[in-house]
């Protein structure tokens, strides 16, 4: 799937409408913005993930919350399930509380990826929606990061957990 901008929420004017300190400004932006391809293979509740910004993972979509403990100490709550066409991915309790949805629409030719973020220095949650055109029939996983690794900004999963840092 590659990103549609004009379809797509503008990560700027998501920022510019939370009124935070200009030093949280950059690493909001970098929690929100959309990767520009995402390649997702759904095999039963077994998910493999990989976007420009992540490798791809693979993880169990069984709604089973799993808690670790943060490098901060903090438990972290981690979840992913997957109802009919839609798959959500949380993580509650770290330094930052997130949950993506990815819905597939219009027969699987697009996909609307919603991510939702709370953080100490928001106020209030933020939302932000990116639309994602279908470009393959096959899932390809092996898709280059391009030199550019960020923190995962749509929500990596490693070994069955998700992973806010990608």
């Amino acid at each position: 799937y590659d990103l549609d901008r004009a379809r797509s929420e503008s990560i700027d004017d998501i920022v510019a409408d939370t009124n935070i300190a200009s030093d949280h400004r950059q690493d909001l932006r970098d929690k929100l913005e959309a990767s520009q391809q995402i390649a997702i293979d759904i095999r039963g509740n077994q998910i493999t993930l990989a976007t420009t910004n992540a490798s791809p993972v693979t993880f169990t979509a069984d709604g089973r919350e799993k808690t670790e403990t943060s490098a901060s100490g903090k438990n972290v709550r981690q979840k992913a399930t997957m109802n009919g066409q839609i798959l959500t991915v949380s993580s509650l309790g770290g330094e930052t509380d997130y949950t993506i949805t990815f819905t597939a629409a219009n027969n699987g030719h697009v996909l609307k990826v919603s991510r939702r973020i709370t953080t100490d220095y928001l106020t209030r949650t933020v939302f932000a929606e990116s639309v994602y055109n279908k470009t393959d029939a096959v899932a390809k996983l092996g898709i280059p990061t391009g030199g550019n690794i960020s923190n995962g900004n749509n929500g990596s999963v490693n070994n069955g957990n998700v992973d806010p840092n990608g």
